[in-house]
């Protein structure tokens, strides 16, 4: 976004836009993927609008308070997920500390440490992915090239990196594709150094299988998405395209 777009974000709370109150070059932004109205930036602070970035509340205490810590030129979260079908506010917020915190209600609803992620063994959130038929069920691809998977919004945490390490490494995105719409009837994608690997998951599947798409090439893969036409769209460091 450019510095016009900046300065029209307004903060009630602060009385002031978040380019006077934040680091620009230090935030991540997101759109709601149910609601695209809605935008949530992360910064020094944790801000969501509803208006298409005309007005923002803070979600999180002001400052050093805050889920996140000022940074002096990279974001201070590491991964966002926001937004799903059927629970628009869910919002899921990493950061390089390795916390992972948590919204499933509405502003002024809080975000929430998600103290289960980090006792499970889990470190900073590179990837967060969510299952379109169930919010609650969540992949996370952390900063030790390991997966972790959730199906009750972070309440217990199961490691399903299985042979995953044997294929790829340095990974840093993941995203998660419905089979059927079952929830938990999943297809898992995962990039990182070597390629995007896969594995299929269901309800009842306890670890999983991954396997290399063995028609990308040996790189660094930055970002994976999936779309409904059975398209796979990747993200190296130099380019991107889809398989």
């Amino acid at each position: 976004m450019n510095s016009d777009t900046l300065v029209a974000m307004y903060v009630p709370a602060f009385g002031n836009t978040i380019q006077n109150v934040d680091t620009p070059n230090c935030m991540i932004w997101t759109l709601n993927v149910a609601a695209p109205a809605r935008m949530v930036v992360v910064g020094t602070n944790v801000y969501e609008s509803s208006d298409s970035g005309a007005n923002f509340s803070v979600l999180s205490p002001v400052g050093l308070a805050g889920p996140v810590a000022p940074c002096p030129s990279t974001p201070s979260a590491s991964a966002v997920a926001y937004g799903h079908p059927s629970n628009v506010n869910v919002l899921y917020v990493g950061t390089h500390s390795g916390d992972l915190w948590l919204r499933t209600a509405a502003y002024p609803s809080p975000l929430v440490k998600v103290e289960s992620y980090r006792s499970a063994g889990a470190s900073a959130a590179n990837g967060l992915a969510l299952d379109a038929n169930d919010w609650q069920r969540v992949y996370v691809v952390d900063s030790n090239n390991q997966i972790w998977r959730t199906t009750n919004a972070g309440g217990a945490w199961a490691n399903v990196s299985a042979n995953l390490g044997l294929l790829i490494s340095d990974m840093r995105t993941v995203a998660v594709a419905s089979r059927s719409a079952t929830p938990g009837d999943v297809a898992v994608l995962v990039g990182g150094l070597g390629g995007v690997c896969y594995a299929t998951d269901t309800p009842s599947a306890g670890g999983l299988k991954w396997t290399r798409l063995d028609t990308l090439p040996n790189t660094i893969f930055s970002d994976v998405h999936y779309d409904a036409t059975d398209d796979v769209v990747v993200s190296t460091l130099f380019k991107g395209f889809p398989c």
